[in-house]
């Protein structure tokens, strides 16, 4: 598990995430607590995962034409 496209980080602590991982990335996991019963683990991923998918927008600025589809 480095961060690579596609990892599974399965039901991992947040307080044992890397910077590496995208939401892509988290997203299995999410899976993995919720098969395992860890609600509340996979609650704290969907945050990360949302807070970092916001990151990514602000940091990764796409022109105006382009979000309007021109």
């Amino acid at each position: 598990m480095d961060g690579g496209f596609g990892d599974d980080v399965g039901c991992i602590a947040i307080s044992a995430l890397s910077n590496n991982y995208s939401p892509a990335d988290l997203a299995g996991g999410v899976i993995r607590c919720f098969e395992a019963g860890r609600d509340d683990r996979a609650f704290e991923l969907v945050v990360v995962m949302q807070l970092r998918a916001a990151f990514d927008t602000l940091r990764v600025r796409t022109p105006p034409y382009i979000r309007l589809g021109r």
